[in-house]
């Protein structure tokens, strides 16, 4: 539900609020995007890096790990 109410908050705009959304949740994709369109890419970059590195991984994939 509060995923969904990111996704509108994007498409309305507020990009740090669903920012703030996405990475309490931990949906880096989304939030990489929001970085991108605050015009942060050095921080998009870095989360990006991060994933690929497994310093962070998506929410998903620790409760499938569970």
């Amino acid at each position: 539900m509060e995923r969904e109410l990111g996704r509108r908050l994007l498409e309305l705009g507020v990009v740090r609020s669903a920012l703030d959304i996405f990475t309490r949740l931990e949906i880096w994709d989304e939030a990489v995007r929001c970085y991108a369109m605050l015009e942060q890419p050095e921080r998009a970059i870095q989360l990006v890096r991060d994933l690929l590195s497994g310093t962070r991984v998506e929410s998903d994939t620790v409760t499938a790990r569970g």
